[in-house]
């Protein structure tokens, strides 16, 4: 199964006076996040109900915060540490992004063909190009888990089920999923379907 998430609550979000009113595009989790973040991995488990084996991420913090947690609560249930993957096709992304992180990550991003700001277009593209990789692990028997941001989950959502609405920017009929919501996707003879998600709007295409 593939389950994609968003990460969970960042830290200048629920501490914002440590970071003197600015935003930081790639500031750590908030305590709230990583205990969030724990509560999200064992509601996964029990959706699962096999061990996750392959969790690729956005090389974000936010991201590889949460995706440490969910293998940490893993490893605690099943003996076995998830392999976790930078994943530059699930990095942050918005055609009006302006970035505010180290140069470090931008020039990492910038290697792999992402600047900002940048196009629905290759947004799109990026995240059919991870969907295949995701597949093609999940060929193989495994649980595949995506840990990335809003616009991304739900580009990759559209990827899976084409009706569901959004359009790469925030309209009034976008839906951008919250904190650690949840969608559980099986494929099978070609086909997906969900089978669990925190987001109605998913649940709802998929009920059609």
């Amino acid at each position: 199964m593939l389950t994609i998430v968003r990460h969970s609550y960042r830290d200048d979000g629920e501490n914002s006076e440590k970071y003197s009113g600015t935003r930081n595009n790639n500031c750590p989790l908030s305590e709230k996040g990583k205990e969030y973040a724990a509560v999200k991995a064992r509601e996964l488990i029990k959706v699962l109900n096999s061990p996750l084996k392959q969790i690729y991420t956005s090389p974000f913090l936010r991201t590889r915060q949460t995706a440490d947690v969910f293998a940490d609560i893993h490893e605690k249930a099943y003996g076995n540490r998830p392999l976790i993957s930078n994943l530059m096709e699930l990095a942050e992304g918005q055609d009006n992004y302006k970035p505010n992180f180290s140069d470090e990550l931008k020039n990492d991003l910038l290697k792999n063909g992402i600047s900002y700001p940048e196009s629905f277009d290759n947004i799109k593209k990026r995240c059919n190009d991870a969907i295949i990789i995701g597949t093609n692990h999940m060929a193989l028997d495994n649980n595949v888990l995506f840990v990335t941001h809003g616009i991304i989950c739900n580009t990759l959502i559209q990827n899976i089920f084409p009706e569901y609405k959004f359009y790469g920017i925030k309209k009034p009929e976008d839906y951008v999923p919250k904190c650690c919501d949840l969608s559980v996707f099986k494929l099978d003879l070609f086909k997906w379907s969900l089978v669990y998600s925190d987001t109605p709007e998913v649940t709802n295409i998929s009920l059609k």
